[in-house]
């Protein structure tokens, strides 16, 4: 039969994601997802949780530390800082194709070679994006 149990956090801070994969690895097939509330988690049981399996529950929330991540959230912070540096260097950029004096633009290579990287910081950023879309 299944069961719920509630466990206290004692005022500690959880990372959700991280915690459902940390229970889903200790408890394997008997978790069945969990709720929380701001000082508990309930702790859904796929069949009656044992003495043991509470045990291993507490265990889990007392080892989570919710400053660490699960690969997705890792891979969404490393997409996040990619594009603020795309973004970073696509404004550079523009700066400095914006601060290109009259006088220089009689020379095509240099208004060429601008429009260039600037299409190539764009393209990445755009890239990024789609990527982080899918």
């Amino acid at each position: 039969m299944a069961t719920q149990i509630d466990f206290s956090l004692n005022g500690k801070t959880i990372n959700g994601p991280l915690l459902d994969q940390e229970l889903a690895a200790a408890l394997g097939a008997q978790f069945n997802g969990k709720a929380t509330r701001p000082d508990s988690i309930t702790v859904n049981f796929t069949t009656d949780a044992s003495q043991s399996d509470q045990t291993t529950v507490q265990n889990v929330i007392t080892a989570h530390n919710s400053s660490n991540q699960t690969a997705q959230q890792a891979k969404d912070a490393a997409n996040d800082a990619a594009i603020a540096s795309l973004r970073t260097a696509i404004d550079t950029e523009i700066a400095h194709f914006s601060a290109i004096k009259a006088a220089d633009l009689s020379s095509n290579a240099i208004v060429i070679a601008e429009f260039v990287r600037l299409a190539h910081d764009v393209a990445a950023l755009t890239q990024l994006l789609e990527r982080r879309l899918l």
